[in-house]
Order: structure tokens, then sequence, then C-alpha cells
């Protein structure tokens, strides 16, 4: 499912798929499947959890930006959301196909706005907290969308129901790094400074990562860019990999990643999401 805000996604939209999706879930109460379709009962989920992401986002944006003391207008940004496909074979033939998980790639969006008072520190720390709340969301939003609290707890349940499992957990870079704190590793941020001084940094202190994560740490810092990243891969719910994080100092604004690269359907081996990147661009005027 592709995702496109073009400056917004209005209540008047997300009303009407709530509605939809009310009338498709009262007639599947009710047994009664005229009408509908399974590409119309799929697309309208997976649009309402991208929808909801957009949605999420853009109120942070209203919230955020006049305690920052910045001024902050939307810009076109789109994503993907998609269910993960996986064949089973038999004798070189597919016999089904199961749904292992699902998957979040907010590839790109377009913030246009400045500080005030026209502190370029001011509008790059804003773009730092909002690209965080941004990458928290590609984890959350499906969580929330996939998993059933009746017979699971969301992690964080302030009431948790007694001999109920743990939901499986969705995975962005900001929860990966939280992960690796959790689980006592360093998470390293890796200014141009620390680079300069200790140019062989990536491969002494990266060496459990994968080459393809060490290749974009190194390619990141070569071009300026500020790094951050854990200690060496994390272990959650099916998944290993990595996150993260490629800001451009100056703005603020920058990459948010998973690795291994292309890991959609690694990561959603008994997990709930991924999220391969979150890209913010910024304009200033």
């Amino acid at each position: 499912m592709f995702g496109l805000s073009a400056g917004g996604i209005s209540g008047a939209q997300l009303n009407a798929l709530k509605l939809r999706l009310e009338a498709s879930r009262t007639k599947l109460q009710a047994g009664d499947l005229t009408g509908l379709s399974g590409e119309q009962i799929t697309g309208d989920l997976l649009t309402a959890t991208i929808w909801s992401w957009f949605a999420a986002a853009e109120s942070h944006s209203r919230l955020s930006q006049n305690q920052a003391g910045v001024v902050e207008t939307l810009g076109l940004s789109y994503g993907l959301f998609h269910a993960q496909a996986e064949p089973v074979y038999s004798w070189g033939l597919i016999r089904k196909v199961e749904f292992p998980g699902v998957n979040i790639d907010i590839g790109h969006v377009r913030l246009l706005g400045w500080s005030k008072n026209g502190q370029a520190g001011d509008w790059a720390q804003y773009m730092r907290l909002r690209g965080q709340y941004m990458s928290a969301l590609e984890h959350a939003v499906p969580e929330r969308f996939f998993s059933d609290r009746a017979k699971c707890n969301l992690v964080g349940e302030p009431d948790p129901k007694p001999g109920l499992p743990a939901c499986l957990q969705g995975i962005s870079a900001v929860k990966a790094l939280s992960l690796a704190a959790a689980q006592g590793q360093w998470n390293y941020t890796i200014t141009q400074k620390v680079f300069q001084d200790k140019p062989g940094l990536v491969s002494s202190h990266l060496s459990a990562h994968s080459w393809d994560t060490r290749q974009r740490v190194q390619q990141a810092l070569e071009a300026g860019q500020e790094v951050t990243i854990h200690q060496r891969p994390v272990l959650q719910d099916g998944l290993a990999g990595a996150g993260l994080v490629l800001l451009d100092p100056e703005i603020g604004a920058g990459r948010y990643l998973t690795e291994p690269r292309g890991m959609a359907r690694q990561c959603c081996q008994g997990s709930l999401s991924a999220s391969p990147c979150v890209c913010v661009s910024v304009h200033k005027g």
C-alpha cells in the first residue's frame, strides 16, 4: 500500500475510512460476505495503518512546533505499508502462502520551516526531536493495529492481563537503539570530530555488525554525517539486525534506518513490523 500526504491527511478522509472499516466489521461478525472482497478488507486495513502514521506525525508537528519556537509546514511525504508474503514449496511447487508479518517504510518526509528566532541550532534540535518521534511511530503504529489485546499484553501496558504473553514488538531505528541499551550495549554517537580523531573506529568498535552495516556507517561518516548506532546487532522476536541514525549535524535532518538493507522479509519472521527508513528533508526559508 502506497501512502501519500500532500500537506496533511484530512479528518474527512480518516472518518470515511473508519466508517468503511466499521461496516466491514459488522458484516464479518454477522457472517455476511455480500459486497466484501479480500482486496477491499486488506486494502482498507493497510490504508488505515499508514494514514494513522501520517496523522500522528502531523499531530506531533502541530503540538511541538510552538513550544520549540519554530514554524513548520508539511510538504509532500510518502511511504509504503504492506504485508509480507512467504510462499511454502513442496517439490518445487507453491502449496501455500504464509503472511509472517507486516512492513512499514516511510521513505520520504519533507518539512519546510525555520526557527522563529532565526537560530539554526533551534531548528536542528527540533528536527532531531521530530525524526526520533517519527521513527518511533514506525514500530508503535503497527504494534497497535496488529496486536489483539484480548490475547496478549502490549509493551508498556499500564494494566497488563495476568496469564497473557507479551505481544510481538515492532522494530524501528529508535526501538533498536533502545533495545540495545536495555540489553547492556553501548550506543555510540560518532561525530565528525570523533571520526577524525579515530578514523578506524568503525572497524575497531563495530566489528560485530555485518559488512553492509559497517560500510553504510563508514560512507556516512566520510560524507560528513553524524552516526548513532549500537555496539552489536540486537535480537528481538526473530529479528537480528541494527538500528542506526544518519544525520546532517547542521540541520538535524537525516535517515533513521534498520539493517541489513532489504531486511523486510527477515525482520518479519515472528516480528510485527520493520522500519527500513525514514528520510527527513528540510528546506530552510
